[in-house]
């Protein structure tokens, strides 16, 4: 009787779907001491049976819904444990199926797992059925690091994870998903442990790898995960399915991301071996044949559907080496909000450490034509040069993919992304290290004589002497000359008016994102203490002081901003060199000057 009370509950929350008894065990079922079996791949594409004892049934271990403990008795679970790879695994009493391998207890010295209950991972095909709503944007602009900044954070982040994080053995954590790389450069990987160290991801090396002839049963027990990138270098992250009724799978017993609807690529995949480890194990695998999508990442489960696979970002880069080899590489990355921006820029810094090198002095020029669907390709050419890392510097060119991808206005897609790298292999740098000008009060329409004090790397200073005109219509009083490279000059406009830099809409977003000089540009801006206005993302500069006054109303706020001055000259005269630095100078404006 209490068994038939339960499927009687049971049935309504699974809504949609209709529960099968002669299919399915609920957790109501269940007792310890009970016999079962998991079904997973040890090897190629066989799926083994692994033998298990229940140890106990959790109630309300997450919120409405139980856990399922159990214990691996026989020789091969006890040897190699609960690995990574094993998510999904499902688990059969008496021929019906109970749930999925979901969880471990790392550090365990016995094969204990936690199981979610199919009842749990039934209710995600419920959102397979309702029609898919706008998914909302991320943020609008994403800050922008150098090459040595971003290195500094990356080892920052790796120094303080110590790769993977130190776990309590008393913890019962979502086995981890393994991503198998191969062919990412060293400092390419270490960059993508840092940047995914905060995922229920295991980053595994020498896996990868495709298998595009093999197409293996979409089956209980067979392995299913996304290829993240393909191509000449290859990113694979995989599970095991559930569950399979009709075209529709379950797969995982976990979230992957937990980010509700999803639109993945899904393929087979083919297990090279088992990897025992005293912390956790890992399958170490390749993908097979494309087969259909993941539509669905929820707290239980994901869910995909056999059939039609979502399209990949094609990415190109072409390189000229500093001995004037001439290399093309091709890869497709897969579109996801929070992994593509990470893999784009992976695979292009593995790139450049494989055709070059991955340290030491270099000048890197760099093209990039990222394509958005129905809108203008933003380009970008900068240049680049330093001893930290070659790759990074020109794969930091590729930010707006980030940007793009995860804006607040409108989801966008990206078509292609291409680039064209030339490496010097010397480093091609200089700081502003002096500047001065002739004398300290000048009438309107003047020329100012400008003379500047640049060192270059490992080089005595060079001394160069610019005219900078004046506006005829300058008005008097103290003028500010501010000297700087592209990157200074960029810092201090967004001091003197931030919501400029704050997009109304994706055409701003995109007007701001192809603003900036190149790094070996030197800019020369004359600002004068005179408040403007950004209006709606547009700068309104020296504005009389009634209209300020009666558009900067404090009736209103977030639309309007003030700015702190106004820029009324701006010069960029390119140079040799990749510049760092800035320098400020006053002077005095009046037309009674000598």
């Amino acid at each position: 009787m209490p068994i038939i009370m339960a499927l009687v509950i049971l049935t309504p929350l699974l809504m949609g779907f209709k529960w099968d008894s002669s299919k399915f065990m609920s957790t109501d079922e269940i007792r310890p001491g009970m016999k079962g079996e998991a079904l997973t791949v040890l090897q190629g594409t066989k799926i083994e049976r692994l033998k298990l004892r229940i140890l106990s049934v959790q109630k309300n271990a997450f919120p409405k819904s139980n856990l399922i403990r159990a214990i691996g008795t026989d020789d091969t679970f006890k040897r190699i444990g609960v690995v990574s790879g094993m998510s999904g695994s499902p688990v059969y009493i008496d021929g019906r199926l109970i749930g999925a391998i979901a969880y471990a207890y790392y550090y365990s010295k016995e094969p204990i797992m936690g199981i979610t209950p199919i009842e749990s991972m039934l209710k995600v095909f419920d959102y397979m059925e309702r029609p898919k709503p706008k998914a909302p944007g991320g943020i609008g602009l994403l800050p922008f690091f150098s090459a040595e900044e971003m290195l500094a954070r990356i080892n920052e982040k790796a120094n303080r994870s110590i790769d993977e994080p130190i776990r309590s053995p008393g913890e019962l954590k979502p086995v981890k998903m393994p991503i198998a790389i191969s062919g990412f450069s060293e400092g390419a990987t270490k960059a993508l442990k840092a940047m995914l160290s905060g995922y229920n991801i295991m980053l595994v090396e020498g896996g990868g790898g495709e298998y595009p002839d093999l197409s293996p049963p979409i089956q209980p027990g067979a392995v299913v995960g996304t290829e993240f990138v393909r191509g000449d270098l290859t990113a694979f992250g995989y599970g095991t399915v559930t569950y399979r009724d009709g075209d529709k799978i379950l797969i995982f017993g976990h979230p992957d991301f937990g980010e509700g609807d999803v639109n993945l690529p899904l393929s087979g995949g083919y297990v090279h071996c088992i990897i025992p480890s005293f912390y956790v194990g890992f399958k170490l695998a390749g993908a097979t044949k494309p087969f259909g999508a993941m539509k669905q990442d929820r707290e239980f489960a994901c869910a995909g559907v056999i059939g039609k696979v979502p399209g990949y970002i094609p990415v190109k880069v072409h390189v000229t080496t500093s001995r004037n080899k001439v290399e093309e590489y091709n890869y497709e990355v897969a579109r996801h909000k929070l992994l593509t921006p990470s893999f784009i820029t992976s695979v292009v810094w593995s790139t450049i450490d494989a055709a070059e090198k991955e340290t030491g002095k270099y000048t890197v020029k760099v093209r990039s034509l990222i394509q958005p669907k129905e809108y203008p390709a933003i380009v970008k050419e900068d240049v680049f040069s330093g001893e930290a890392s070659p790759g990074l510097a020109a794969a930091s060119l590729l930010y707006p993919v980030s940007t793009l991808m995860r804006n607040s206005f409108q989801e966008l897609e990206i078509e292609k992304v291409e680039l064209e790298i030339k490496i010097e292999d010397k480093r091609n740098t200089a700081l502003i290290e002096e500047a001065r000008i002739d004398k300290r009060i000048y009438k309107p329409g003047e020329k100012v004589r400008l003379t500047l004090s640049i060192r270059p790397y490992l080089e005595n200073p060079i001394r160069e002497t610019l005219e900078i005109q004046l506006p005829k219509d300058i008005p008097e009083g103290p003028v500010m000359m501010i000297i700087g490279s592209a990157s200074a000059i960029l810092s201090w406009d967004k001091s003197r008016a931030p919501q400029k830099y704050v997009p109304k809409n994706i055409q701003q977003l995109m007007q701001i994102i192809q603003r900036g000089e190149k790094n070996d540009h030197l800019v020369v801006e004359l600002f004068v203490p005179r408040p403007g206005l950004t209006i709606s993302g547009e700068e309104l500069p020296d504005l009389p002081i009634s209209m300020f006054y009666v558009m900067n109303s404090s009736q209103q706020t977030g639309e309007v901003s003030m700015t702190k001055g106004t820029t009324l000259l701006r010069e960029v005269i390119p140079t040799d060199f990749v510049l760092s630095g800035s320098k400020i100078l006053r002077f005095t404006v009046s037309r009674r000057a000598r």
